[in-house]
């Protein structure tokens, strides 16, 4: 009897579940250009119309995504960050959107949509003749240096180099960077090919700087890291450190942002947690057609070695955005009568006549939030499957066993659990002690505070505690033992000025009369010596729960003497 054929269902690979998260998760995109005509434009003779039309369509039928197209004008006049920063997945954005072909206003608006972290993507879409003129205007207005840092690491090349050159008195640090700028710059943007330019530039800083023949390759290195450390004191790789200080030297402002080079081909980059990708019109010969940019897009995404974790943030957020739609139905489906009657247990503030409307919020919030986490719990994201097949990819996989020699890898852990375990909260509006509150001294920065004063007594401090805190003291601790005792010691993990550390608690609590409840004014008296203190961040509820719980365990110890 003959086989009865089997039919055989090809599974999807990870490119392809990729490409269909991205096509699902970019609901809504803009488009700002100073040639293309907006919707409902009357006067349109002299403006773009079909491009915009092709570009629209496409989005439309590659994507699910609705595209707003706005005309520029001036900045004041277009720039609306309410309306065009709300609820969007991606920007387009015309590189040349002043009247002489300048690219000021597209660095401004750049500027907010990076500030806001509400947008994840952006085209750059441009006209000029070459691509890496735009690269090289976004690393010089997203850098965390200028000018001034120009200068003061040109004194310290010299500085450094003077030790090993046969003739220090002709090193003109400065000039030697404006000359080989171009270099640099291929340093910072080839990311695969540094090795072969690191070579070139040590070979062009030996012949510059007369340095001594019997000077090897790792000297002339590390005298680049020493100079560069004079501005940047932490830093992984000091010639890309350089790279960046060159190419700004005619910068005027820092950026509080710091640009980072993707590992793609394309003109790709990181920015504040934005991706920004580059590409020309089609009117270049490598140009992108309006109804090919979305696919374009979307194919670099999904091309990006290193997109694992964006494409599943993609995908969370977008089952998040439709959860979203759906939770509190139920509430809102409420009796008023049954909400009011519980209301009233939260009528506690100014003796009884007025709602503690924070608690209330809190117990909303907390109710919608269980409600999405559990309607969640059993659906995976459709990425998450591929986690073994990425992790055998990995270029460079992690180590079976972490040691203290793996720096880099300790110093990413220790941003990965400041991540997991605290908050930044960027528009406080209640600036009161609360409980997980994170201070430093702010004259001692290796001594550190905790708030673990219990959330009731924070909202109602002066009837419940008398307006005295709990807090415990906590000092800098070893990164790699902090990773290792990750779950099993007191430890907190912070990024401070974007540098990761590391916070070994004394669970011993003490208390504290606030005179001034403002975690931004904050002062405590510990032993007997009054402290200003610095906020930091705040630590998770469960994260500082367990420390809280430890530390008032301390006063309930019991010694007991037995013969032994």
């Amino acid at each position: 009897m003959p086989d009865t054929p089997t039919n055989i269902t090809a599974q999807p690979s990870f490119s392809d579940v990729a490409k269909e998260v991205i096509r699902n998760s970019i609901r809504s995109a803009i488009c700002i250009d100073d040639r293309y005509a907006a919707a409902y434009e009357e006067d349109t003779s002299r403006l773009n119309v079909d491009e915009p039309r092709k570009l629209h369509r496409s989005f439309r039928e590659d994507g699910l995504c609705d595209l707003d197209i706005y005309r520029f004008t001036t900045f004041e006049e277009t720039w609306n960050s309410d309306v065009m920063l709300s609820n969007k997945d991606l920007l387009i954005l015309d590189w040349e959107l002043d009247a002489d072909g300048n690219y000021d206003n597209a660095v401004k608006i750049l500027n907010e949509v990076v500030q806001s972290k509400k947008i994840p993507f952006v085209v750059v879409y441009t006209s000029t003749a070459d691509l890496h003129s735009v690269s090289k205007a976004l690393v010089r207005e997203f850098s965390p240096y200028n000018t001034e840092a120009f200068q003061e690491v040109s004194s310290a090349l010299k500085a450094n180099y003077s030790a090993i050159s046969d003739d220090p008195d002709s090193i003109e640090a400065d000039i030697f960077l404006e000359e080989n700028t171009e270099t640099f710059y291929e340093y910072l943007f080839n990311w695969n090919n540094r090795e072969e330019t690191e070579s070139k530039l040590l070979t062009i800083f030996r012949q510059s700087f007369a340095v001594k023949a019997q000077i090897g390759e790792a000297a002339i290195k590390a005298k680049v890291s020493a100079a560069v450390r004079t501005i940047a004191d932490q830093h992984d790789d000091g010639l890309l450190e350089l790279s960046m200080m060159a190419m700004c030297q005619e910068s005027v402002t820092k950026s509080p942002f710091r640009i980072e080079r993707i590992s793609t081909a394309q003109h790709a980059f990181y920015l504040n947690g934005t991706i920004v990708l580059a590409y020309h019109k089609q009117d270049k010969e490598d140009g992108i057609k309006p109804e090919n940019l979305f696919a374009v897009f979307a194919e670099a995404i999904v091309s990006n070695p290193h997109n694992y974790l964006n494409i599943l943030s993609l995908e969370l957020k977008d089952r998040l955005r439709e959860s979203f739609s759906r939770i509190g139905t139920q509430f809102s489906k409420t009796d008023e009568q049954a909400f009011f009657y519980h209301l009233e247990n939260y009528r506690t503030l100014n003796n009884g006549s007025d709602y503690d409307l924070r608690s209330v919020y809190d117990f909303i919030l907390k109710s919608w939030i269980g409600e999405l986490y559990q309607q969640r719990l059993n659906e995976q994201p459709r990425i998450l499957k591929f986690a073994n097949h990425r992790f055998e990819s990995l270029e460079f996989p992690p180590p079976k066993q972490l040691a203290e020699t793996h720096k880099d890898l300790i110093s990413e852990l220790i941003k990965y659990c400041a991540y997991v375990s605290t908050s930044k909260v960027t528009e406080r509006n209640d600036m009161t002690l609360r409980f997980g509150d994170l201070f430093v001294n702010s004259d001692k920065p290796n001594e550190f505070f905790l708030c673990i004063t219990p959330s009731c007594d924070c909202l109602h401090p002066k009837d419940n505690i008398n307006d005295n805190f709990y807090f415990v003291k906590g000092a800098n601790f070893n990164g790699f033992q902090a990773i290792r005792e990750a779950e099993t010691g007191f430890h907190s993990f912070v990024l401070r000025e974007n540098e990761p550390k590391c916070i070994k608690w004394q669970c011993k609590p003490f208390t504290s009369y606030i005179s001034t409840n403002d975690v931004s004014q904050l002062k405590i008296n510990y032993c007997g010596v009054e402290i200003q203190l610095r906020h930091l961040i705040v630590l998770k509820e469960n994260y500082a729960q367990r420390i809280a719980n430890e530390s008032f365990g301390y006063g309930h110890r019991v010694g007991i003497d037995l013969p032994h």
